[in-house]
């Protein structure tokens, strides 16, 4: 199983806690081993180590996936940039990247409080009947 991680580029601190217990559970108890996550806010950078932290202990996988081309510097050996995203207006980048994953998931596992890119990501989900957590 799948999962893609979504949250705003500015967040309280109090919420590694409730992400990582999320994480577990769908570690152990949902089956997911794969996981996407982006790289554009401190919602991304906090699930990243988390996940780090857990494939330690867990057999799991994570990539960070890619809005830009070249924005993967210091992830060369955990990025993946979804084909297609070269022909995509770099205003749109994000977007279109959070599209990806959110079609490439069988869960969403998110922090969103408020509109933005999260919420967009979110209400795709929906639409497309993923599994939906929100620790919000």
């Amino acid at each position: 199983m799948t999962c893609s991680l979504f949250g705003h580029r500015y967040i309280s601190n109090s919420i590694e806690t409730k992400l990582r217990e999320e994480l577990i559970n769908l570690i152990t108890n949902n089956g997911c081993n794969l996981f996407y996550v982006g790289n554009n806010g401190e919602f991304d950078r906090v699930a990243l180590r988390i996940l780090k932290e857990l494939s330690d202990n867990y057999s799991i996988i994570y990539y960070v996936v890619l809005a830009y081309m070249n924005s993967g510097k210091g992830y060369e050996d955990i990025s993946i940039y979804p084909e297609g995203l070269e022909f995509v207006n770099k205003r749109f980048a994000i977007t279109s990247r959070n599209r990806w994953m959110v079609d490439n998931s069988d869960y969403v596992l998110c922090y969103v409080q408020y509109s933005g890119g999260a919420e967009q990501a979110l209400k795709r989900a929906r639409a497309k009947g993923k599994i939906i957590i929100n620790i919000a």
